[in-house]
C-alpha cells in the first residue's frame, strides 16, 4: 500500500503540468496565499464577487490558509500549489484504506490494495486532486472524523469529534452538512446510542459557523461571503424571484445530481457502489 502511494505521487509530481490546465479555481484558491507570501498580503483581486484586495470569500478560508506555509517552503510555481494537493491525496487514500480496514468494509487485502488504485484512477476525484481545490482537504477530514468514532475515550473522542466538526465548516460548509446527514443516517440505521457524538458534532459545527461569521465580520466580507452562499439555494441577484424551502431544496437536489451525472466515472462508481451494498 505505501509502495503504491509512492508511486502515485511520484507519478503526480512528474506530470503536474500535463492534466488539467490551469484553470479559474486554481487561481481563486491559491492567490491569496500566494499573494501573502509573494507581498505580505492575504487577499484577493480576482474573485469577481467580492470587493477587491479584501479578505477571500470564494469559500470557507482554511483551504487558502492551509496553503500559506506549504507555499512558504515550497515556492509559489504550479508544481508548489498543485503537490499540496498531492500530499493531501496521499493522506486521502491512506486514511480510506484504514478506515475500509478499521471498519471492515472492506475485508480483503487485495480488494484494499485495488481500492488505492481506483481512488487515485478516478476522472472526478483525479480533477479534484490534481486541481489546487479545497474538495481533498475535506476528505482528509471527513476520514479524520470517521476515525474518530472509534476512540475508545470518550472524552478525547468527543473533542475529536468536536474539533474536526467546527474544522470542516471552515473548509466548506457543503462538507460540513456531509458530516451532518452521514452521522445522523449512521444513527438511524445502525441504531446505536450516538445521541451524545451527533449532539457534539452539532456543537462543533455551530461553533465553527459563529466563529467563522466573526472573521469574515471582522475583515468586512460576510455580505459577499452570504451572497456567494445564498446563490446555491437558487437566489443569485436581489431581483429574482425569492424560491420557497422546497424550491430552493430541488434546486439544490437537482444541480446536484445533473453534476454528478456528467462526469462518467461517477456513474460507474455509483453502480459498483449499489452492487456492494446489495
Amino acid at each position: 500500500m505505501l509502495w503504491l502511494l509512492g508511486g502515485f505521487l511520484a507519478l503526480n509530481l512528474a506530470t503536474y503540468n500535463y492534466y488539467p490546465a490551469v484553470w479559474r479555481d486554481e487561481v481563486w484558491f491559491a492567490e491569496a496565499a500566494v499573494n501573502l507570501v509573494k507581498y505580505g498580503s492575504f487577499t484577493a483581486m480576482n474573485w469577481q464577487l467580492q470587493p477587491h484586495n479584501t479578505f477571500p470569500v470564494v469559500n470557507c478560508p482554511l483551504y487558502p490558509m492551509g496553503l500559506v506555509p506549504w507555499l512558504a517552503v515550497a515556492g509559489t510555481s504550479v508544481l508548489a500549489v498543485r503537490s499540496f494537493n498531492y500530499t493531501l491525496m496521499s493522506a486521502a487514500v491512506f486514511l480510506c484504506w484504514l478506515v475500509s480496514w478499521r471498519f471492515s468494509l472492506v475485508r480483503s487485502p487485495r480488494l484494499r490494495l485495488v481500492m488505492v488504485v481506483v481512488l487515485h484512477l478516478s476522472y472526478g476525484m483525479s480533477y479534484c486532486y490534481r486541481s489546487c481545490r479545497p474538495d481533498i482537504l475535506a476528505m482528509v477530514c471527513l476520514l479524520m472524523l470517521a476515525l474518530a468514532f472509534q476512540i475508545r475515550r470518550p472524552r478525547l473522542r468527543l473533542a475529536c469529534l468536536a474539533g474536526l466538526a467546527a474544522a470542516l465548516v471552515w473548509i466548506g460548509l457543503q462538507a460540513a452538512l456531509f458530516a451532518w446527514f452521514a452521522g445522523a443516517v449512521v444513527w438511524l440505521v445502525r441504531r446505536r446510542s450516538l445521541l451524545r457524538e451527533m449532539v457534539t458534532l452539532s456543537l462543533g459545527m455551530a461553533f465553527g459557523a459563529g466563529s467563522l461569521a466573526l472573521l469574515l465580520v471582522g475583515k468586512g466580507v460576510l455580505t459577499p461571503f452570504l451572497a456567494h452562499s445564498i446563490s446555491f439555494l437558487g437566489k443569485h441577484y436581489a431581483h429574482t424571484a425569492h424560491p420557497s424551502a422546497s424550491g430552493a431544496l430541488w434546486t439544490i437536489l437537482h444541480r446536484s445530481v445533473s453534476g454528478y451525472m456528467e462526469d462518467f466515472s461517477m456513474l460507474a462508481l455509483t453502480l459498483g457502489l449499489a452492487v456492494l451494498l446489495a
